[in-house]
């Protein structure tokens, strides 16, 4: 299975907590969005070992099919790449040398892509997508979705928050805001709540300390607040064809308990 798919399922959730008379120890929780680095092959070696991001989106992917060498210095890190028209033989090797992840460059992709072989497949968007495309979505095995915000998004405005919702509540899938700089901390509380998984930078775009200021900013954010009635993680799969919401995040009512 995807470590990546993985991660974003266990978002904001408490570790179990011991059993037993000793001292219980306050619960652990993991993240609540993650933080994941896109970078060219050229840029692995200085960007491999960066231990502020979660995982890394490397474009460009086809060519590291067949230059395993390139890809020295991942062994331990969650990585995926974006692919244009690989062969199965190359998703194969990909795999083999650890890739967890792809994403389609465009829509003219291969269909092969999309085949199941225990790695996550994501998939691009922007603001503008369609009710059409968004049903045509729910029944692909794509597993998250990568939002292209709007270039005038920041600082967040009503408007811009309307941009994002309007495309996110069409879709059941995990949500990855590519963004070229630190949202503020109010910003990210809202975009948390919306909701959005993680964040996408450009690691050769976005400064190094910009980077780390993302990164401190996340982890100080705090979980998300249950919808009602405390619960998380139950949900309805998506039966009728028509959109289920996002699966960490919606939860049964209160009263069904009762039935």
């Amino acid at each position: 299975m995807s470590k990546l798919t993985d991660t974003l399922h266990e978002l904001g959730r408490a570790a179990p907590r011991s059993i037993g008379f000793g001292p219980q120890r306050q619960a652990d929780r993991t993240a609540t969005m993650l933080l994941i680095g896109s970078v060219r092959p050229a840029g692995l070696k200085a960007h491999a070992g960066n231990d502020a991001i979660d995982a890394l989106l490397i474009t460009d992917g086809d060519s590291l099919s067949t230059k395993p060498e390139a890809l020295k210095g991942l062994d331990g890190r969650t990585w995926g790449v974006i692919s244009s028209a690989p062969a199965p033989a190359d998703l194969d090797r990909l795999k083999q040398a650890g890739c967890d992840f792809v994403v389609p460059e465009a829509e003219d992709g291969p269909a092969v892509l999309l085949r199941d072989d225990d790695m996550a497949r994501g998939y691009t968007v922007d603001t503008g997508l369609t009710e059409e495309k968004a049903r045509a979505l729910e029944y692909l095995p794509i597993d998250f979705l990568i939002l292209e915000a709007p270039a005038d998004l920041w600082p967040l405005k009503l408007s811009g928050l309307l941009k994002l919702q309007s495309t996110i509540s069409l879709v059941s899938r995990h949500i990855l805001l590519r963004v070229s700089a630190a949202p503020g901390e109010d910003d990210l509380v809202v975009l948390r709540d919306l909701p959005v998984d993680g964040l996408l930078v450009d690691l050769e775009a976005v400064s190094a300390a910009e980077v780390k200021k993302i990164r401190a900013r996340l982890d100080a954010l705090p979980a998300r607040k249950p919808r009602s009635g405390g619960k998380t993680d139950a949900t309805l799969p998506p039966a009728t064809g028509q959109p289920a919401g996002h699966g960490h995040d919606e939860e049964w009512d209160d009263d069904w308990d009762d039935e």
